[in-house]
Parts: structure tokens; C-alpha cells; sequence
């Protein structure tokens, strides 16, 4: 038996299979990498397993495993692409440029296919049930989105957060899909890396951290594949320090926001005060990094309408209350996810907020729509929203332009456009 040529074939099955996810990814500055630095991904089937190697400019290259956390059953294997190559491939598939000066920017949020038992984000003891069926794309779109989300050809893609929704075992439930659930590399395959392929495959990326991807659900997950930092293995980290990524001219100020609360406490509580305080020295971290009309991502919006019992009611009561401490300066606009619509609410000259953008509207279940918006509701006077715009259904925003004058387009995933909007400061002009 050749043993040589078995060990060949089983390393380039290995490469083969380790190449079926490959992405780049964009984090925070590192020597020799000004700005921004693209991480080569692809993932392994266990955390021990040997990594491919990537081909940078013609030449193999080795790469590194990243740690894994808690029990996560794969690893992701890692390279740094300089700024400078032409060309990188892992398993003889191209991995896309960086251009350094991107013209489209793509946007999406909350994608995955929710199958939760118990309340909403609470325990699945069966109590009631949030069910879409994965395998029709008219309850759960993602794969159409992501698909045409590709042919729109972005310079980057950036996701808002919440990757992973089936947490609990459906089996039984009226209405199941069966299929994976829970935080283990089957489930994020289903969920996320399979039908976001050809989007991973079109354009660099950066990615937020959700509520989902927090350490009581699907934070080891998150931690071992697609977090750009230098955490080590170990125990999942509530809420990680911000970073900003540097392309061209344009600035991206990352805040992990995974475990903010919505809702303030009707009595006091340490935890949503130890978070106000966190997450107002977060926003000031941010705010001296000179942000120059640059985006602030974060997956909870600072401000999101919602429907209320009697009246509209806000989230996020933990960012909002770090906010009127910090009043962070130089922020263009607030892209954030959380709520599964769109949205845009701009204020007034005099409240001097920048205009908040929710794109939540990526696959998973759609919230309610909306229906009682007025100026003289007692959400919208105290924060001085004097513009509210949404769009609820499912789809995309891609935005042109440069900081201070945006253009964005709310796309279906049949890729028309429902609504353009023109941004500039505290001025907005939306068409449907």
C-alpha cells in the first residue's frame, strides 16, 4: 500500500474541504498593516485539525489556526493578506480584493432562520414558538438576498450581527424544518457560511457581533470563527473593546453591543448601570479616534421605534443613556441591526444626532411594522426625530458616495429598489 499517496490524497482532501468557507475579513490595525488589516479565513472540521495552506501573490504560504472557544467543534485557520497583493486563493479558490478606496458598500443584518422555543430571547421551555421554515425561501430569504446581493458587485460587505437563530430542537413542533440547532459548526454553515457563499465570495467583509452571537447563545461560535481580534481560547467575552477600521478616507468604528440591554429596569440595577458606564467609555473611546464623518456599526441601534402597548416605544435604553453621557462627536451615521426592519430616523439641527440606520431586514422574521408614527408622540418629541422613514420587508441597503453625503438604496431580494435616500448632515430626502 502506498502509504505516501494515501497521506496526499487525504492532505488535499483535507485543503478541499477546509477551502468550502473561505472569506476576508477586515479588523483593526496591526504592525506593518495601517488602517486595516484583511484576515484570510477558512475553516477546519475540528480544532486540531492541520490548516491549508494560502497562495499570496503565486506563492503557498502557511496559515495559522485560531484558537477555539469553549467547546466549539471546528476552528478557523487564518493569514494576513498585505495590503499590497494582487492576488490570494486557499484550495485554488480566489478570495476577493480590497479596494482601498470602495464605492459600494453593501449592508445587511439579522440574517438567520429563527427556530426558538419560549419567549422571545428568553428560555425555550416550549411555552410558545418562533418558527420559519428554512428550506422555503418565502419564510426565510436569506440564500435569495445574499444571492442577490452578490450581483450588485460591493467593495464590502458589512453585517450588522445576528448570524445564528436556530437555537432549540423543533422536532415535533407543527410547522419544523428539522435540520441543525445550536452553536456548533453544523448549525453556522446552515445558517450563516452555506448561503452566504457567493456574498463572502464577492467582497472583504466586516462583521458585528449580536445579540445572538453572545455568550449565552452562540458566543463560542462567534469567538472561534469570525471575531478579528487576538482574544485567546478561554471563556467567551461579554462585550469585546471597540475598534475602527481605516479604508481610504473612510473610518468604521466597531462596537461590540451583544449583550446591551433593550429596556430600561423599572428599579435599579447595577447591571444596566455597570452597562451605561461601559458603554459610555466605549463611545468616547470612539469619539477621539477623530471619526471624521465615519460610520459608528453597532448591532443595537442607539434609537429604534417600535410598537408599544399605547405608544411607540425606543430601544436601546443602555446605548441611549451611554450616549447623552459620552455625546460622542464626528460620527457620520449609526448603522445598527437588532430591529428586523429598516429604518431611518433623523433628528433635529438642534439635537445634533447623526441620522440612525436600521437595517435589520436580512432574512430572519420581521418585526411588526410601524403603524402609529406621529411628531407629536411623546418618543419622537423627547428625541427630537423630526424624520422617520421604513421599509418592512426583506432585503439589503447598499450606499455611494463619501462621508457627508451619502446615497442609499433599499433593495429587495429581487433586487429592486424600494426606497433612495440622499443623507447629508442632518438633512435627508427619501423617495419610494
Amino acid at each position: 500500500m502506498n502509504w505516501k499517496l494515501l497521506a496526499s490524497f487525504a492532505l488535499a482532501a483535507a485543503a478541499s474541504a477546509a477551502a468550502a468557507d473561505i472569506w476576508i475579513e477586515l479588523g483593526p490595525a496591526s504592525a506593518g498593516n495601517p488602517g486595516f488589516t484583511a484576515l484570510a479565513r477558512t475553516i477546519v472540521e475540528s480544532p486540531q485539525a492541520a490548516c491549508p495552506e494560502i497562495s499570496i501573490d503565486g506563492k503557498a504560504q502557511p496559515m495559522s489556526r485560531r484558537a477555539t472557544f469553549g467547546k466549539f467543534d471546528a476552528a478557523a485557520c487564518e493569514a494576513v493578506v498585505p495590503a499590497a497583493a494582487k492576488s490570494a486563493s486557499i484550495g485554488g479558490r480566489a478570495l476577493p480584493r480590497v479596494n482601498p478606496k470602495p464605492k459600494k458598500i453593501l449592508v445587511l443584518g439579522d440574517t438567520g432562520c429563527r427556530i426558538k422555543g419560549g419567549a422571545e430571547d428568553g428560555p425555550a421551555d416550549g411555552s410558545s414558538w418562533r418558527i420559519q421554515d428554512c428550506n422555503d425561501p418565502k419564510t426565510w430569504p436569506f440564500p435569495t438576498v445574499a444571492a442577490s446581493a452578490a450581483q450588485e458587485k460591493p467593495d464590502l460587505v458589512i453585517h450588522v450581527g445576528d448570524y445564528l437563530y436556530r437555537e432549540s430542537n423543533c422536532k415535533g413542533q407543527k410547522g419544523c424544518p428539522g435540520g441543525p440547532y445550536g452553536d456548533n459548526l453544523v448549525t453556522w454553515r446552515a445558517d450563516f457560511f452555506t448561503p452566504a457563499k457567493p456574498l463572502l465570495e464577492a467582497a472583504p467583509w466586516l462583521f458585528v457581533r449580536g445579540n445572538h452571537e453572545d455568550c449565552k447563545r452562540a458566543g463560542n461560535g462567534w469567538f472561534s470563527l469570525i471575531d478579528p481580534g487576538t482574544a485567546k481560547s478561554g471563556a467567551c467575552i461579554e462585550n469585546a473593546p471597540p475598534y475602527v477600521v481605516t479604508v481610504g478616507k473612510m473610518k468604521y468604528a466597531v462596537l461590540d453591543s451583544s449583550d446591551a440591554d433593550d429596556v430600561a429596569p423599572t428599579k435599579p440595577s447595577k447591571k444596566f448601570d455597570d452597562q451605561v458606564t461601559l458603554f459610555t467609555g466605549y463611545l468616547k473611546t470612539i469619539s477621539a479616534e477623530n471619526m471624521s464623518g465615519g460610520w459608528l456599526l453597532s448591532h443595537h441601534p442607539v434609537w429604534s421605534l417600535k410598537e408599544g402597548k399605547k405608544q411607540l416605544d425606543i430601544l436601546n435604553a443602555a446605548l441611549e443613556a451611554a450616549w447623552k453621557q459620552a455625546q460622542p462627536s464626528g460620527i457620520g451615521l449609526l448603522l445598527a441591526g437588532h430591529t428586523h426592519t429598516f429604518e431611518l430616523l433623523a433628528f433635529s439641527k438642534a439635537e445634533g444626532h447623526p441620522s440612525q440606520l436600521v437595517i435589520g431586514n436580512g432574512g430572519t422574521a420581521l418585526a411588526k411594522p410601524i403603524k402609529s408614527f406621529s411628531k407629536t408622540d411623546p418618543v419622537v418629541t423627547r428625541n427630537q426625530i423630526n424624520q422617520f422613514e421604513e421599509l418592512n420587508q426583506w432585503g439589503y441597503t447598499v450606499f455611494t458616495g463619501k462621508p457627508g453625503n451619502w446615497k442609499l438604496a433599499v433593495d429587495n431580494s429581487s433586487a429592486h429598489k424600494d426606497m433612495t435616500c440622499n443623507i447629508q448632515a442632518e438633512k435627508v430626502q427619501c423617495r419610494k
